[in-house]
């Protein structure tokens, strides 16, 4: 049987769920809202073998994209021509500047499967390493603005350091499984 345990903190704050008190003792932590959404357990499982090659990355199931301004589009293209000519390191990233007129937002009606910025945690798995870096004191200040703000963006700041610590974007597996029928079967007794 597998153990179970359950954490009450003194107080209600998404953050909780990635304090490093919590010991996990797996390397591998599995995010579920308690509000959904949910998958099924073949879904979580494609979901861990992503992780499991991945580790270094948060994979999630359920993705958004931030939405660039103008001056950030031309920024990115650049970063793309320049790593296309000079693949040395994939770990640029587009500035963010609100005296230029950034702002961050995302499409909250569409899941986009590729070129994400960041994931949902509902369905998200991480490394228990990457609690200690949330909860590292240099990082106060956005832990309390996540916590004053009236949304409470702790998707956005989970992903944004781990994208940062990790230099990755990211992965993204399919909430989806196809089922298997007699074609798929034959394709892939055909191709092996």
């Amino acid at each position: 049987s597998a153990n179970f345990r359950v954490f009450c903190p003194l107080d209600n704050d998404l953050l909780n769920r990635y304090h490093p008190i919590l010991k996990p003792k797996s390397k591998s932590i599995l995010f579920l809202d308690d509000d959904g959404p949910y998958a099924r357990k073949e879904v979580l499982k494609a979901g861990f073998e992503l992780w499991r090659r991945n580790s270094q990355a948060q994979v999630g199931a359920y993705p958004r994209k931030f939405r660039l301004s103008d001056r950030q589009r031309t920024e990115k293209d650049a970063l793309l021509l320049e790593n296309k000519k000079n693949p040395i390191d994939h770990r640029e990233f587009v500035s963010h500047c609100r005296d230029c007129g950034d702002e961050v937002g995302y499409n909250f009606h569409d899941f986009d499967q590729f070129g994400s910025n960041m994931v949902l945690p509902s369905g998200s798995f991480l490394h228990r390493n990457y609690l200690c870096f949330l909860w590292h004191p240099v990082l106060e200040e956005v832990r309390r603005f996540v916590r004053q703000h009236p949304v409470r963006p702790d998707d956005i700041m989970v992903s944004t350091v781990v994208t940062q610590l990790s230099g990755l974007s990211p992965l993204t597996y399919s909430r989806r499984l196809q089922k298997e029928t007699n074609d798929t079967v034959a394709t892939e007794s055909t191709v092996s």
